[in-house]
């Protein structure tokens, strides 16, 4: 057994002028490697297995591999990740990471600068079992006959024990057969973490020293395991002694790769940033800090481009869809489907569905599916040599895409399973594409003829969005809250029924009674093909005329969030709702904002440009204040026609505090607002920071009028745009208002 302890430290040496390194004997980098050689004995086999994860050191030899796990082997020269067939992928990454953090770390003694996987070269594979002591002739033997006393997925075993060495010389034991949390560690502990083939003595930062030899003498004695502890580490049973293993020391700071892994919550020091459903796309190459001189010139043609691109026409509802430089449209007549094939995820496997009933696609909300299409293009407009017309003849190659569907309801351990899960499958290397629930591209639901969402019991559909056969409908939510634009099939007593709301679009009507036959024929229900219409208590938008865009701004950007189908009367989710969003419903406008912050006043003028087609001016608001078309709310307040929008609103979470509520009004007149945000004041004010939020502190001056700016600071406005930078601030500090 190794031992790892730090070095006795040396005694000062004085410096002597003239002689090599000053007379000052160096360290010897060749007696360095040999303690850290002494500290590691290699080669070294770490194993990684599943329910629950956990990593520990075994015995270097051929019979301590078994299909339910992976391994890592550390030699001199080389690291090798051999991944067995029945591997759980959390054993493959953890093992995977682990692999590459020894080689940025260069902890352990190998030379190794990159990591190899021995289930991808045949050489790799034969020369990891040559280095288990394993015939190279025999590495085509079939995985089941080899050696594996430690099959399936070991766990933590009741022989890992963690002890807390006391003042008084004795031991207690703090946890036993579970797996090492961080909140164990004290600074004023010495800790003994047995893993049977890994020993380490843990020295807190405040601990009492004198403790540390009773710790290393209560490691050593536990260096001779029982014949259960050889058996979960693969050592036979006639050996007396472990000489593979470690015994290491590692004081409070110190990051130890082998250690760490041990614990299922050791804290990643990696921030995590949040995510946006889009990258968003700047409208301004405008540096963050202009110069004071084209400040104000620069913020206008900054809002001028914003509004300007807001007021393009919107790219959505084209329906194409981007595969290997292809353009493919639901219209194409050249597109063939060769194959359609649809797998669920289901823990880690991809389990393929049955036959479709009655042609219907239905996929469940709280689970994941991967969509594998083989489709081939055929080229249009051949001609002979002769320029006339060639007779049409099959053509193309097959190609290959995935979709993997991620269901409203699953839960993000699902999705990354499903995507893990389809990268095994896929061995091509084909193209895959994302799809949220409810983002599905039209080109999808063409090939798919139609998409059902179940997965709430409530037997009311909601047909989101139709196009001929490429409808998209989910099933609603208890209690079930019915839109006036919106058009539903309900499920009752053994007959299926059509509910249409009064500003229901007629496309929609006829794509969901094909839909609603599909059904009754499917689920052997009465369809009498009538439609009746949804009563008075329903949710109505306010002046509805067609389904809203939506703009959604973080500090100077903004990006257009897109639809998924081009006849759609509900476009966008509830969860979409962040940061600061703009929402064109035609003849009302919405800023919907969260309660952390306030609406900045660059998204106010924005806005008011895009929606009234002219510049913000103080003037101009006070004729525009009888106007009600354009409204700020904030999340948690928002009025029922707002909600009304979309096609489900969940208002658990969503709710604000009383507090909150009185100090957010339910609708503020965006000209009021942004005339109370940019109206002048006093200098006396502005010392107070008596001011709305969402007002701009790093530059008071703007607030002022220009009587009052030259009562302050002597000079014009003008002139003071024009000095430089350092003198701006200083005239500010001067007058209060910096």
């Amino acid at each position: 057994m190794s031992l790892s302890v730090p070095s006795t430290p040396q005694k000062y040496q004085e410096p002597i002028i003239g002689e090599e390194h000053c007379g000052v004997k160096l360290r010897d980098s060749a007696e360095e490697e040999r303690r850290r050689r002494e500290q590691f004995p290699l080669p070294m086999l770490i194993r990684a297995s599943a329910n629950p994860p956990f990593v520990r050191l075994v015995l270097p030899s051929c019979c301590s591999i078994n299909d339910h796990c992976s391994y890592l082997l550390i030699t001199q020269k080389r690291l090798i990740i051999y991944n067995g067939n029945e591997a759980a992928i959390v054993c493959r990454s953890k093992i995977a990471q682990m692999a590459y953090e020894i080689v940025a770390s260069k902890e352990l003694p190998t030379s190794a600068i990159r990591v190899e996987i021995a289930n991808d070269d045949q050489k790799t594979e034969c020369h990891f079992w040559r280095l288990l002591k394993r015939d190279e002739a025999d590495t085509k033997i079939e995985k089941e006959n080899l050696l594996s006393e430690c099959c399936g997925g070991v766990e933590t075993s009741e022989e890992d024990q963690i002890f807390e060495v006391m003042a008084n010389g004795t031991t207690k034991i703090l946890s036993e057969g579970k797996a090492p949390e961080i909140a164990m560690f004290d600074r004023a502990k010495v800790l003994v973490f047995y893993f049977i083939s890994e020993i380490y003595v843990w020295v807190g930062s405040e601990a009492n020293k004198s403790l540390i030899e009773n710790a290393m003498n209560f490691a050593r004695s536990l260096g001779l395991p029982n014949v259960r502890a050889k058996r979960i580490v693969c050592q036979n049973d006639h050996s007396s002694t472990m000489e593979w293993t470690i015994l290491r020391r590692i004081s409070e700071g110190i990051v130890d790769t082998l250690f760490k892994y041990k614990f299922s919550n050791w804290p990643n020091n990696s921030k995590r940033r949040k995510s946006l459903s889009q990258r968003p796309k700047s409208v301004s190459s405008v540096p963050c800090e202009a110069k004071s001189i084209a400040k104000i010139s620069s913020e206008k043609s900054l809002i001028r481009e914003t509004a300007a691109k807001m007021s393009e026409q919107s790219p959505n509802g084209s329906g194409e869809l981007r595969l290997e430089d292809n353009i493919l449209r639901p219209d194409e007549k050249n597109v063939f489907t060769e194959a359609l094939r649809i797998y669920e995820s289901v823990g880690e496997q991809l389990k393929e569905k049955g036959q479709r009933r009655k042609g219907l696609v239905e996929f469940e909300a709280d689970k994941c599916y991967v969509i594998e299409w083989e489709y081939r293009i055929e080229r249009t407009g051949i001609r002979k040599l002769d320029g006339s017309a060639a007779a049409q003849r099959e053509c193309g190659r097959r190609r290959k895409c995935f979709f993997y569907w991620l269901g409203p309801r699953s839960t993000p351990a699902e999705q990354s399973r499903c995507a893990l899960a389809l990268r095994e499958k896929d061995t091509e290397l084909c193209e895959h594409i994302r799809v949220e629930a409810g983002k599905e591209a039209p080109m999808l639901l063409h090939i798919l003829d139609g998409l059902i969402v179940w997965g709430t019991g409530s037997n009311v559909l909601c047909v989101i969005g139709s196009s001929g056969n490429c409808y998209l409908a989910q099933e609603m939510r208890f209690p079930v809250k019915f839109r006036s634009q919106g058009i539903y099939l309900r499920i009752c007593d053994g007959s299926i029924e059509c509910l249409r709301g009064e500003q229901c679009p007629d496309a929609l009507l006829e794509s969901s009674k094909a839909l609603a036959k599909k059904i009754a024929e499917a689920e052997g229900l009465k369809w009498t093909g009538e439609v009746a219409h949804l009563g008075e208590d329903i949710a109505k938008p306010r002046e509805w005329t067609k389904a809203p865009k939506m703009f959604r701004f973080r500090d100077n950007e903004f990006w257009e969030m897109n639809t998924a189908h081009p006849q759609a009367n509900f476009t966008f989710t509830q969860k979409e709702l962040r940061d600061c969003v703009v929402v064109d419903q035609g003849k009302h406008l919405w800023l919907w904002a969260d309660n952390e912050q306030p609406i900045a006043t660059f998204v106010l003028k924005v806005a008011f440009l895009y929606w009234y087609g002219e510049e913000f001016a103080f003037e101009k608001s006070v004729g525009k204040a009888s106007d009600a078309t354009a409204h700020l709310i904030n999340g948690g307040t928002e009025p029922d026609e707002f909600k009304a929008l979309f096609a489900e609103w969940e208002e658990e979470g969503n709710e604000v505090r009383e507090g909150e509520q009185k100090k957010h009004s339910a609708e503020e007149k965006l000209t009021e607002v942004i005339a109370e945000r940019t109206k002048h004041r006093s200098a006396d004010e502005l010392r107070r920071r008596e001011l709305p939020a969402g007002c701009d502190t790093k530059h008071l001056e703007q607030y002022l009028s220009e009587a009052e700016f030259v009562r302050v600071f002597g000079i014009s406005r003008e002139q003071f745009d024009t000095l430089p930078r350092w003198r701006q601030l200083s005239m500010k500090k001067e007058a209060g208002l910096f």
